[in-house]
């Protein structure tokens, strides 16, 4: 009767969508008035597409847009960047054919003011370590980790003091 297959039906019984009784361990019945009843009480609706408006915090709409990928090559972030970053400064986002498109105008006020490094050359990152020390970025955060060396987390580079590094990783001078 509904076109559906034997294990479509007891889905929609166990869902609690379709009334059924148990007669034995091999034997259910389902009733015509139960199935008319769960096909009155669900009716087909179209649902209405979801509006692709975003408006800024004036209540004005948005029409100028980044998708995540031209942010990432724009302005040289991660992906998680990103929408750390948005969630942090609520930047308004759409959603469109299954991409998410972020605000132009917020995007260059948030990710145009991303930290520089620092300028004091007491701090040296993790990637200039590894390649002065030939050590891998795990090596470097667990000699940071273990002795407890300050550090400094500017955008997605983290920096420690080169003073400190040294004293560990250099050779005893005799």
């Amino acid at each position: 009767m509904l076109g559906i297959t034997r294990d479509g039906v007891y889905k929609l019984i166990y869902r609690g969508v379709l009334i059924a009784y148990k007669i034995s361990s091999r034997f259910t019945v389902v009733f015509r008035k139960d199935i008319d009843a769960m096909i009155e009480a669900r009716p087909y609706e179209r649902k209405p597409k979801a509006t692709s408006l975003a408006t800024d915090e004036n209540g004005e709409a948005i029409t100028e847009f980044y998708t995540t990928k031209e942010i990432i090559e724009k302005f040289g972030v991660s992906n998680s960047w990103v929408f750390a970053q948005a969630k942090r400064h609520n930047i308004p986002k759409v959603y469109h054919r299954g991409k998410t498109l972020w605000s132009k105008e917020h995007c260059d006020r948030v990710f145009a003011a991303k930290p520089e490094p620092p300028k004091d050359e007491d701090w040296i990152s993790y990637s200039d370590v590894g390649a002065e020390y030939n050590l891998t970025h795990d090596l470097i955060h667990n000699y940071v980790k273990y002795h407890g060396l300050r550090r400094k987390k500017v955008g997605k580079y983290t920096y420690i003091l080169r003073s400190k590094i040294d004293a560990i990783l250099r050779p005893p001078m005799l």
